[in-house]
C-alpha cells in the first residue's frame, strides 16, 4: 500500500529552513510509527504557499495546490491520500477528481472522537483558525456532538516552544494547551481535538494521549487520518467499497481528459 501524506507547506521555506527540517522529520516518524509496516508513506509538499492569515481567498490558493499534487499522486500509483492539515484543506475537491481515497486530519478526528466520548471540544493555536473550523464543524455536521459553550478555543502558539516541544528540552507548549482545554473539559468536554495538524503528531511522539490527569483523550487528527486511509484501501480492495459516483453525488469523478483540460487552462 501506498500513501501520499499532502503537507500544507514548502519543503524549503526561506530562513527558517533547518527548524522545518525537524518538522519534516517528526511528522515522517510519525507516520511511520502509526502505519503497518508494509505501507510506504511519501511526504509531499506544495511548491509555495498563500500565506495571509486563513481568509477565503488565500486558502483556495493553496487547496489548488493540494489537489493538483494529489491528482499527480494517484497518477503515479498511490492507494490513498492523506492530508496533513487540521483545516481539511482541499479534502472535498480532491475527492471529488480522483478515485483513490482522501483522508484529512479534522474529520478524521471527528469519525474517531465519537467512539471515545460523546462531547468534544477543541483547541486551536489561533483565533485566525476558528473561523474555519467552525466552517467544517457545520459541513461535517458534527456541532451538536460539541460543547456549547465555546466549543473551539485557543492559544498563542509560540514556534520557538514548538520546536523546543519536539527536541523534548521544553513543555511550554503542552502547558498552554493544557490550560486551555482543562477549560473545555470543566464546560464538559471529555474528548479534546487538538486544532492543529503538527501538534497531534508532536504530541504522540512525546507519548501525550490525555489532557494531564484528568483521563480526558486527545485525539491526534493525523494518525486517525492515516489509519482511516489504509482501512479505506483495505475496504476497497477486500469487499470493492468506494466513494459514491451518483449523478446526485459531489465526489463523483470526471472524465481524466476534462480534468487535464482544465488543469492546463487555468495553469495549475
Amino acid at each position: 500500500m501506498k500513501i501520499i501524506y499532502q503537507d500544507i507547506l514548502p519543503e524549503q521555506i526561506p530562513g527558517i529552513t533547518t527548524e522545518y527540517t525537524l518538522l519534516w522529520s517528526l511528522l515522517e516518524g510519525h507516520a511511520k510509527k502509526v502505519v503497518r509496516p508494509d505501507t510506504e508513506i511519501k511526504l509531499s509538499h506544495v511548491d509555495k504557499m498563500a500565506k495571509y492569515e486563513t481568509l477565503p481567498f488565500f486558502e483556495r490558493l493553496n487547496d489548488l495546490q493540494i489537489v493538483s499534487k494529489i491528482i499527480d499522486s494517484e497518477r503515479e500509483g498511490f492507494d490513498a491520500a492523506v492530508i496533513s492539515c487540521i483545516n481539511d484543506p482541499g479534502l472535498q475537491e480532491a475527492r471529488g477528481v480522483v478515485d483513490i481515497s482522501v483522508t484529512a486530519g479534522f474529520e478524521s478526528a471527528l469519525i474517531i472522537a465519537q467512539m471515545l466520548g460523546k462531547h468534544f471540544a477543541c483547541v486551536a493555536i489561533s483565533p485566525r483558525v476558528l473561523p474555519v473550523a467552525r466552517h467544517n464543524l457545520a459541513v461535517y455536521g458534527f456541532e451538536e456532538k460539541f460543547i456549547k459553550n465555546r466549543p473551539i478555543r485557543y492559544f498563542d502558539l509560540d514556534f520557538k516552544y514548538f520546536m523546543e516541544f519536539i527536541k523534548g528540552k521544553d513543555d511550554r507548549l503542552l502547558e498552554e494547551f493544557s490550560k486551555v482545554a482543562l477549560t473545555c473539559i470543566e464546560d464538559g468536554a471529555d474528548v479534546i481535538i487538538p486544532a492543529h495538524g503538527y501538534l497531534g503528531p508532536a504530541f504522540s511522539m512525546r507519548g501525550v494521549n490525555t489532557v494531564g490527569e484528568t483521563k480526558v483523550p486527545i485525539v491526534d487528527g493525523n494518525a486517525a487520518a492515516l489509519k482511516l486511509a489504509e482501512v479505506m484501501v483495505e475496504l476497497r480492495r477486500v469487499i470493492g467499497l468506494t466513494k459514491s459516483k451518483a449523478p446526485i453525488s459531489p465526489y463523483r469523478t470526471p472524465p481524466r481528459e476534462v480534468v487535464d483540460r482544465f488543469r492546463k487552462d487555468f495553469g495549475i
